[in-house]
């Protein structure tokens, strides 16, 4: 893992992939710091002496994929990183890339799932980053063992049998077990601007996913209303519901919460013609 001694005063800090650092030199003032690479930052280790936020992405990028825009997600803290999670695929994608982080000693394990046969990764003599490309509606309880680790989904959004629109890669935070939420709202972003020019395309079709237990689930409201579409993960005491949301049913700000303090994570993923978005509801810390 390769070291930055970076010392920052500084209240935010932008890391972008692929991109020509001589273009954005005039922008990197006493509030951010953008660091720039022709190749792969994964694994690069931050430290300041004043708190940060930290942002990981790419420009324009384009996964196994033919339509590309950028992706971007702010980064938890390495503290943070855990070593239990449920991972989750979006459900209506080809497929996803889990990309992942971990320390030296660590060995972390994919269980198969349907035509999956499942990965192991370890991580002997340092840290390091690696990627398992998992089944579009892969759901299962992910362990690191010997250490802890950091997850990222990236979803590729291309055209399939599930939705008609080639959409754009995402990227978003899977949230490990020990920091779920027990409340959080949400959004869904107005017509994709290409509708807004042109009247091409509807709305995007958006589906959020919620983790829980499967002894609380039934606990689990959204605006008000139970949800009725879990289903259990195998091998893991956990569920999973996929549902499909729109601006229709939700015109304004959605509200996802649970009856007695149960916790619970959730994820929104929307896709339109050459267009996506995916973000995390939130993280306990």
């Amino acid at each position: 893992m390769r070291q930055l001694p970076l010392v920052l005063e500084v209240l935010l800090v932008s890391i972008w992939l692929n991109m020509n650092l001589s273009k954005y030199v005039d922008i990197i003032t006493s509030k951010s710091y953008i660091v720039v690479s022709e190749g792969d930052l994964s694994g690069s280790v931050i430290t300041a002496t004043e708190p940060v936020a930290v942002f990981s992405g790419n420009i324009r990028v384009g996964i196994n994929a033919k339509s590309r825009d950028h992706i971007v997600e702010q980064l938890s803290p390495w503290a943070e990183a855990s070593n239990e999670w449920i991972v989750v695929a979006n459900g209506m994608t080809t497929e996803e890339i889990v990309k992942f982080t971990c320390t030296a000693g660590s060995t972390i394990q994919f269980p198969a799932y349907e035509d999956y046969s499942g990965d192991t990764f370890t991580f002997s003599a340092s840290e390091g980053t690696a990627s398992a490309t998992v089944p579009q509606n892969y759901a299962a309880k992910v362990t690191a063992s010997g250490g802890n680790c950091q997850l990222m989904l990236i979803t590729i959004s291309q055209a399939s049998k599930n939705h008609p629109f080639l959409g754009d890669p995402t990227m978003s935070a899977i949230v490990p077990v020990s920091q779920y939420i027990t409340s959080a709202s949400f959004a869904i972003p107005v017509k994709p601007w290409r509708k807004l020019a042109t009247g091409e395309v509807d709305d995007y079709k958006a589906t959020l996913v919620v983790v829980a237990l499967t002894t609380e689930r039934s606990s689990i409201r959204l605006d008000g209303s139970a949800i009725n579409s879990w289903q259990t993960i195998s091998g893991s005491s956990y569920s999973v519901a996929r549902v499909e949301v729109t601006r229709k049913d939700n015109p304004e700000a959605a509200v996802l919460n649970s009856l007695n303090g149960e916790k619970f994570s959730a994820r929104l993923w929307g896709v339109a013609d050459r267009e996506s978005f995916a973000y995390t509801l939130g993280i306990e810390y």
